[in-house]
């Protein structure tokens, strides 16, 4: 199981730029997302998120919320499924992990939608949330 922050700031919102050295999906345009970790906590998907934005960018954000569900196929052929949170920026500097990001960046959707890294997929999420946004 995988999570998933669409961060928004206003009309933009915070996109990574895979590594270089990634194996799946390398220097693609994403939200930031992860492997969902064992948690004891409550709200163990809201954590995870919340860990895997901070992690990957430096960045923390307000309460997630749901915004949608996905199922999919890894690139190694396992079945998973990917949780997705439209998060409010709260606090700190976007700044890359290197390790696996190599880039951190405000967007417009319009960017995003425009953009020739960014995958069909992401653009699904982008509407998805911009309809949440406007309810």
């Amino acid at each position: 199981m995988f999570v998933e922050g669409i961060v928004y700031l206003g009309s933009k919102y915070l996109m990574i730029r895979r590594a270089w050295n990634e194996s799946y999906l390398p220097g693609k345009i994403a939200f930031p997302a992860g492997k969902v970790e064992r948690e004891t906590l409550n709200n163990a998907l809201e954590h995870n998120v919340r860990r895997e934005i901070l992690e990957e960018t430096g960045v923390t954000v307000h309460e997630p919320r749901y915004l949608s569900s996905q199922s999919l196929v890894t690139g190694d052929g396992r079945w998973a499924v990917t949780v997705q949170f439209l998060c409010e920026y709260q606090g700190g500097t976007p700044t890359p992990q290197p390790e696996e990001v190599a880039e951190v960046m405000w967007m417009a959707s319009s960017e995003i939608y425009a953009h020739p890294d960014a995958l069909e997929w992401i653009k699904r999420t982008l509407e998805r949330a911009e309809s949440a946004r406007e309810q």
